[in-house]
């Protein structure tokens, strides 16, 4: 039996916390509750645990995910999931993208805004860095936020108007990129050496993408294993797992994939902490699909952490 220590936070969901705590005794592991906070360093020298969950997908908002990564390296305990580089590029998208280009993995065309002076250059250019119609979101936020209804903009006028809002209501940089019209995919990446899992289909109904409303409101159903033929599915899941590789991720994570209007697949961008509430999240799903029931999954996660060293928490990106 080892002592893990469930770390969470008040952006992780209630129901996932209480799941994991429960499937980690059912596993024989004594379960340590522990809060992130900025004591964090000190309760884990108190606590002294083998190994951490990681459940907290940041303190105040979800922007600060790797921020939580970069103090459990710095204590030096293993713990589930990606280390910190590859925290830092999933989630800022920009920078996801670029890295995604270089290792050759499709991706939409993209411009990253951080002020004024880059929307000026922008428009100055003889060619943007996208098509329109262009979606804006902000470039290091999760579950969708800023993305409204009006967040698909079709000519500069409207880019401006909405970049200007976005800089007024979240700090940091704006990602444009090229709007894709298709099917919606997610796929999960599990283990190491790390496979892909069935896609899962996110079918919206009165919208054409993930606005924060909709998800807030869980207004789309999500269809697992996606009903597409064999040869689709196939390609989601290897984009998926090129995707994952190329940015550095480990353990696990999840893959947004969108079609295109000819029905080719770009990646949108990588989850590296996907949620895990079982029988709703979108990765236990498709756990679930491959045969992985939800106590077995954290079981594995909990085993390729305390498989690590206390020193093998950072890790680069691959970039090929």
């Amino acid at each position: 039996m080892s002592r893990v220590a469930l770390l969470h936070s008040p952006q992780a969901s209630a129901r996932s916390t209480t799941a994991i705590r429960e499937a980690l005794r059912a596993a024989g592991h004594e379960a340590l509750m522990l809060a992130a906070g900025p004591n964090l360093a000190a309760r884990l020298a108190e606590l002294q645990p083998d190994a951490v969950f990681n459940n907290a997908p940041g303190l105040r908002r979800k922007s600060e995910q790797p921020h939580i990564v970069a103090a459990l390296e710095m204590a030096g305990v293993p713990f589930t999931g990606s280390g910190l580089a590859a925290q830092i590029i999933c989630q800022h998208k920009g920078l996801a993208k670029r890295v995604l280009a270089h290792a050759g993995v499709p991706t939409a065309d993209f411009a990253v805004l951080r002020d004024q002076g880059d929307l000026e250059r922008l428009f100055a250019a003889e060619r943007p860095a996208f098509g329109y119609p262009a979606l804006l979101k902000p470039e290091a936020e999760g579950s969708s936020c800023g993305i409204g209804t009006d967040s698909v903009v079709t000519d500069a006028d409207g880019l401006r108007r909405l970049a200007e809002r976005l800089w007024r209501e979240f700090p940091g940089p704006i990602l444009v990129e090229t709007f894709l019209p298709g099917r919606e995919f997610t796929v999960g990446v599990l283990g190491d050496p790390p496979r892909a899992l069935p896609p899962v289909e996110i079918a919206f109904g009165g919208t054409d993408y993930y606005t924060h409303q909709v998800k807030q409101a869980d207004a789309v159903e999500t269809i697992c294993p996606a009903r597409t033929p064999a040869e689709l599915a196939a390609e989601l899941q290897q984009l998926a797992l090129a995707a994952f590789l190329a940015v550095g991720a480990r353990d696990y994570g999840r893959v947004d994939i969108r079609l295109d209007e000819a029905g080719r697949p770009f990646v949108l961008e990588i989850n590296a902490q996907p949620g895990m509430i079982p029988g709703y999240s979108d990765f236990p799903k498709a756990a679930a699909a491959a045969g992985i029931s939800y106590e077995e999954l954290v079981a594995q996660l909990v085993k390729l952490a305390l498989s690590r060293g206390a020193g093998d928490g950072l890790m680069a990106a691959a970039f090929v």
